[in-house]
């Protein structure tokens, strides 16, 4: 259905898509979802993508961007870093909730919403639950960055060929 747009999205749009539906469709039905079965699946799931990513790497190809990679990389790091204290932490309201968001956006400045859910989860299973931020961000992530980008993306291509 989201060829028929004429855009183009990622492949896990769609599955993002289903994911809501799912959710929405359980809630309004008041359908309990068996979230500890759910919250295995998903690690499990997130776990594999980014091996399967960090599999899928040609590192041969790469050795010549070796030195540009790492002089991005540590440029990169160490600006989200600064950003998400001074500002990401500091306007989310400085305290536990703002800490995990704002590891949550190290996350999706260094990589994308998986690694964004994988910092997080590591800061609640070593320090508690952090509800807000467990809900806030991945929203955020799923509906700004990965569906609205490649809309906005698309608009602005066709736009101005």
């Amino acid at each position: 259905m989201l060829n028929l747009t004429g855009l183009s999205f990622p492949y896990y749009v769609g599955c993002l898509f289903g994911g809501a539906l799912i959710r929405n469709l359980a809630d309004a039905r008041h359908t309990n979802l068996r979230m500890e079965e759910i919250d295995v699946i998903s690690n499990t799931c997130l776990n594999l993508f980014l091996s399967m990513a960090l599999m899928s790497l040609n590192i041969a190809k790469l050795i010549s961007l070796a030195l540009p990679m790492i002089v991005i990389l540590l440029s990169q790091a160490v600006v989200m870093m600064l950003w998400a204290y001074f500002i990401t932490f500091r306007t989310t309201g400085k305290d536990y909730d703002a800490a995990v968001m704002a590891a949550g956006h190290c996350g999706v400045g260094l990589g994308q919403t998986p690694n964004a859910v994988a910092n997080m989860a590591a800061v609640i299973d070593k320090n508690g639950p952090a509800p807000t931020a467990w809900f806030v961000l991945p929203v955020v992530t799923v509906i700004f960055i990965n569906i609205m980008n490649p809309i906005i993306i698309t608009t602005f291509i066709n736009l101005l060929k």
